[in-house]
């Protein structure tokens, strides 16, 4: 999959509550934390506006995220289409964001699956391609007010079971903290939609 990457200055044209001088604040503060990779500006922007423009929090994420990214790294190795080990997730997968937004504009996601081959489908590959495809898009779109997506479930429940998920990758994923508007799942059974709201408490 290619993808043309965003710049700083749309973000910044986009959403003037940025402000330039928080994020050279924060990449001031990355360079005198030990252990601490080098953080483009495009993502520190990214990060920034998910916590509403506070410095402090938008730090406290940023450590996080990349602390928890230094531990999982094979979840956000590089998107390639021709990858061998990903040719399964695009031959069973939908893995799509809709053209058009929310009347609140926020994204939309959709993921669902395309083959019901139980024995064409990777759960490991599939939860990890579908990261990175989403961090493609944050690459290429940039800052929105949210994202809805939408779980299609039809045909997950004919063959997946516990002994074939990886629960490595499970733990990993539940450490990762994102910020959604709403997830909706539908096809659950016999068509049933359901909302969930990310704020709601399990």
């Amino acid at each position: 999959m290619s993808y043309k990457l965003n710049t700083c200055r749309n973000e910044y044209e986009k959403d003037p509550k940025i402000k330039d001088e928080d994020i050279q604040e924060m990449k001031i503060w990355i360079q005198e934390i030990s252990n601490m990779p080098d953080v483009t500006e495009y993502m520190l922007i990214q990060i920034y506006h998910v916590c509403d423009y506070n410095l402090e929090k938008a730090k406290k994420l940023t450590k996080k995220f990349y602390t928890f990214k230094a531990t999982a790294e094979e979840l956000f190795t590089g998107l390639d289409r021709k990858s061998e080990n990903e040719y399964s997730f695009w031959d069973t997968n939908y893995s799509i964001l809709l053209p058009s937004t929310t009347a609140e504009g926020y994204r939309v996601y959709y993921a669902g699956l395309k083959n019901y081959n139980s024995s064409k489908y990777n759960f490991e590959i599939s939860i990890t391609t579908a990261i990175k495809v989403i961090t493609a898009i944050i690459l290429e779109k940039g800052i929105c007010p949210g994202y809805l997506i939408i779980f299609d479930m039809e045909g997950f429940g004919i063959f997946i079971n516990h002994s074939r998920l990886n629960k490595e990758i499970l733990n990993k994923i539940f450490r990762l903290e994102i910020r959604l508007s709403k997830i909706i799942e539908i096809n659950i059974i016999m068509n049933k939609v359901e909302e969930i709201d990310p704020n709601d408490e399990i």
